[in-house]
């Protein structure tokens, strides 16, 4: 029998519209949906913290810088994972039996149980962050906090209107459809890169994202800075006490950030050692 079922709202919208004009459909990236934009937290006119405990987290996306005090001793960590090599396995468990039960002795040697390196992870860092409410409490304490569980959460998407003239398909496939996630954006070239890869190679590069997605960056006092990292975890404890406008004046963060790509010795030396030359 004949399928005489209807194409949902994606299929209808794919079969009418080619990637071309889908490509030109922009999606509106103005910070100020997410809430206020400039520097919010620990204020730059203190001077009773000297700014090596300051921590500041930057998120292009929001267009918000996040100041906070350093509250507890932080760690980072890297892990690389090894295995047994192939050349192990070149006897099937059952021979690697029968020939111990004859000859009593095991096949294999100490070279052949050498380890390869398959892969590391990200560099993992664990901050606690500490917010006080001096003058105000609400970009002092709630803003900042607020900002850092915005980083770990996904945006919705908003159609950007500029006469393509398709502006209720493309919003009605970029706003119902769609969602902005959070952080970089893995598939991001930029125009300079596409055009050396389309000079290079002759593919076509149009299809290739130029959005780069939310660039989060850290610094850490004068010891080292992370130019893109993603949050993986952000657990706020608000403080009990509250002014008269019923907002905390006080709260803690432990803020969980990953690399954005695992790093290289090289990147230890451009964060860490370069940063603190004698």
């Amino acid at each position: 029998m004949p399928d005489n079922t209807e194409p949902n709202a994606i299929e209808k919208i794919f079969k009418e519209n080619s990637p071309e004009t889908i490509a030109t459909w922009r999606i509106d990236e103005d910070p100020s949906h997410y809430g206020p934009t400039g520097t919010f937290g620990f204020p730059k006119n203190r001077k009773d913290v000297d700014e090596a405990y300051i921590v500041t987290i930057e998120s292009k996306a929001l267009n918000r810088t996040i100041r906070a005090l350093l509250q507890d001793d932080f760690s980072t960590s890297v892990q690389s994972t090894w295995a047994n090599p192939t050349m192990t396995g070149f006897l099937t468990p059952v021979l690697q039996e029968v020939a111990q039960a004859a000859t009593t002795i095991g096949v294999g040697s100490q070279f052949m149980t050498r380890r390869i390196w398959h892969n590391s992870t990200p560099m993992k860092l664990q901050l606690k962050l500490k917010f006080d409410s001096i003058v105000n409490a609400h970009n002092e304490v709630v803003v900042p906090c607020g900002t850092l569980q915005q980083m770990t959460l996904p945006g919705k998407v908003r159609y950007a209107d500029r006469g393509e003239g398709t502006a209720s398909t493309a919003k009605e496939f970029l706003e119902h459809v769609l969602i902005i996630p959070p952080g970089p954006n893995p598939f991001y070239v930029s125009s300079d890169a596409a055009a050396r890869i389309n000079e290079a190679t002759g593919a076509p590069t149009g299809w290739m994202s130029r959005r780069q997605g939310d660039v989060i960056k850290i610094n850490i006092g004068g010891l080292m800075s992370f130019e893109n990292v993603i949050l993986r975890e952000v657990e706020v404890v608000w403080g009990r006490r509250f002014n008269k406008e019923g907002k905390p004046i006080n709260a803690t963060a432990t803020v969980n950030f990953e690399s954005f790509e695992i790093y290289t010795k090289e990147d230890i030396n451009q964060e860490l050692f370069k940063h603190n030359v004698v």
